[in-house]
């Protein structure tokens, strides 16, 4: 008598090939090292993404799941509780604390590579092309970069890569549970990035063409808000606010396009660069500009509102920021705002070897014309959603890490040119030569000249969290984590008075 969980498990165990377990022993590697040698992700800098969200998961903890007293969320809702589950686990120590969460978040990533393979397959339905893709998805140097990095992106990707398969299989075989493994990735997808949301659409569109089109169309809303109005509620119900997810899309949507923009972070007058900063100083200068106190929902709209304003005041300049936008979303260069890729290939001993010519330049050029010059399974629904998901991005383009979403639709066009170039479908003529060449001249443009200035800021951040571990090996751990706690307590009293990580009731929320 066979046990249905024992025969599904050894099921499972037999479709995880050798390129699979290579890949995991890889990333294991390059995880031990990264936890024990780098000391910029086990102790991040003061105002970095990973120093924010350790600092709101010890929040969350302190004041209670539903944060009462607090505002709306200024933060992305799902990777503040995802960091807080870890935080559950871990306590104080916020080595331990970091060392898990990146071991997580790879493990999540390494799921999501067994899963572009069989995407790979489902489209291509050829072994040796699912393998292919299966090493170009994981050896994508800014992805294993990713990997080890505390913050959400490798997670927003893995769950864009699940969401994309089951809507495929979707397409292939109309089951109700591949609606449903649909929509839940893409809320949480969602609710990380939200250019995501996009894609709600277009799978719609994929699901009205199915024999059962109302029900599981309604399947998929209903899936798509999972993990959306739980958050929603909290924020209406708690803070009394009718926020979806966070309040600080208006400040970030001004960053990106005021009148000075330039198509990278530029910090602003009285907004510190960070989570807290784009709340707590962005809400204090919309109260002070317009001499009325403001609920977070007028806040928001306060800086939407500005940012319409200026565009209004010179369209022109707009329309030139965002020509320049898209030459920075597609450029070969990584435009770092946490961490940076070309620092860690200069300093650590396993990113060096990732410097091989597998960039972002030529996984765009070689996936455009994958786009341009073959044809595939899904073709239509992969062109149309880059488009709509760059287009979403472009607007609150900073950084680099805004394009992750896109690469994996890339990826499939560069497969495709692969698989066509295989069965002697696509050769080499006169108009490839010629998309290659514009595709090669947009992509390797010297926006910057040097990536130096982004160096610099990593070598800061280096030194920082090198003097940390200095630290750390002096006082010891004990003592060190003490240190920390009091240090991240001092860093919240900066932006509020009220001690959110160690009282759990008061009853109004001030700022400074």
């Amino acid at each position: 008598m066979k046990l249905p969980a024992l025969h599904t498990l050894t099921h499972w165990i037999r479709r995880i090939n050798k390129d699979f377990c290579f890949v995991a022993a890889v990333y294991m590697c390059v995880y031990i090292y990264a936890v024990t040698a780098i000391p910029e992700l086990i102790i991040p800098p003061i105002s970095t993404d990973p120093f924010s969200f350790d600092i709101i998961a010890s929040i969350i903890k302190a004041q209670g799941l539903l944060l009462e007293g607090m505002p709306a969320y200024f933060f992305t809702p799902f990777y503040a509780y995802f960091t807080y589950i870890i935080k559950l686990f871990t306590g104080i120590d916020r080595i331990l604390f970091f060392r898990v969460l990146i071991f997580v978040q790879m493990s999540c990533f390494l799921v999501s590579t067994y899963f572009f393979r069989q995407l790979i397959y489902l489209i291509f339905n050829s072994k040796a092309i699912a393998r292919i893709g299966l090493y170009l998805y994981a050896f994508f140097p800014p992805f294993i970069f990713y990997a080890v990095i505390p913050v959400k992106d490798t997670l927003t990707l893995s769950c864009i890569v699940l969401c994309l398969y089951s809507f495929f299989q979707y397409r292939n075989n109309p089951k109700i549970s591949y609606v449903i493994g649909c929509g839940v990735f893409m809320s949480i997808a969602i609710n990380l990035r939200a250019s995501f949301a996009v894609m709600l659409p277009v799978c719609l569109y994929g699901v009205y063409k199915s024999p059962h089109k109302w029900r599981d169309g309604a399947v998929l809303i209903i899936s798509s808000m999972l993990f959306i109005l739980p958050f929603t509620a909290r924020n209406y119900f708690v803070a009394d606010e009718p926020v979806m997810l966070s309040c600080v899309g208006g400040i970030h949507y001004y960053i990106g396009n005021y009148g000075g923009a330039k198509g990278t972070y530029i910090r602003q007058k009285e907004i510190r660069s960070s989570a807290f900063g784009h709340y707590f100083d962005a809400k204090k200068a919309a109260e002070t500009n317009t001499r009325t106190e403001l609920s977070d929902v007028e806040m928001n709209s306060y800086w939407k509102e500005k940012t319409r304003t200026e565009i209004r005041m010179d369209k022109f300049r707009w329309y030139k920021l965002m020509l320049t936008k898209l030459f920075l979303f597609v450029n070969d260069q990584e435009i770092s705002n946490n961490f940076n890729l070309s620092f860690f290939q200069e300093t650590y001993i396993p990113f060096k070897l990732l410097s091989y010519p597998y960039t972002f330049g030529i996984l765009f050029i070689f996936g455009i014309l994958g786009f341009v010059f073959t044809s595939f399974r899904f073709k239509k629904v992969v062109v149309v959603s880059i488009i709509l998901i760059s287009a979403a991005s472009l607007q609150i383009f900073i950084a680099s890490r805004y394009r992750l979403p896109i690469t994996p639709f890339l990826l499939i066009g560069m497969i495709s040119c692969i698989n066509s170039v295989r069965e002697g479908k696509l050769k080499f003529s006169y108009k490839s030569g010629v998309v290659i060449l514009i595709l090669a001249l947009v992509t390797y443009y010297p926006c910057f000249g040097s990536d130096n200035v982004f160096i610099r800021g990593a070598k800061k951040k280096h030194q920082y969290s090198e003097s940390m571990m200095k630290r750390l090996e002096k006082e010891g751990r004990e003592n060190f984590n003490t240190y920390i706690e009091n240090r991240k307590k001092q860093y919240v009293k900066e932006y509020t008075p009220q001690r959110l990580l160690d009282a759990p009731d008061f009853s109004q929320f001030q700022l400074q």
